[in-house]
């Protein structure tokens, strides 16, 4: 038998901003904030499907572009046939009561992954972290 959970990021849009730091590269004022037109970041499914026989979870993802309209049941269905077909990711041997701690801990890191393929490289993975703590 097989268990599936879907995961979704959210909806994050970027500005890059002219600033001043200090000798720390601490934000200590933004010059001007209409300088830069905010950048969507892709919506990303993500299908985690365990499979209890095998004691084994596969992942697949699905990217919708910014400039196309997020659905979820499309993202569902295309993320679930590469979690089936041709996973981004394969887990085995999952400690007993760790199954939902997987799913979730994997799930997040190939969100972050296929966010940050989209940004400039300046965006590091902490910053990526952050954005989705807001």
């Amino acid at each position: 038998m097989k268990t599936v959970k879907y995961y979704y990021s959210k909806l994050v849009h970027v500005r890059y901003l002219p600033c001043v730091t200090d000798d720390q590269g601490e934000v200590q004022f933004i010059l001007n904030r209409n300088t830069s037109n905010p950048k969507k970041l892709p919506r990303v499914t993500v299908a985690s499907v365990y499979d209890r026989e095998n004691n084994s979870m596969s992942f697949g993802v699905a990217v919708c572009s910014p400039k196309d309209i997020f659905r979820k049941s499309e993202g569902r269905d295309l993320a679930y046939k590469r979690a089936m077909e041709n996973p981004n990711c394969v887990v085995k041997s999952i400690k007993k009561g760790h199954v939902r701690e997987v799913s979730k801990k994997y799930s997040n890191a190939l969100i972050e992954q296929a966010e940050a393929e989209f940004l400039n490289p300046v965006f590091s993975n902490e910053d990526l972290r952050m954005l989705h703590r807001w």
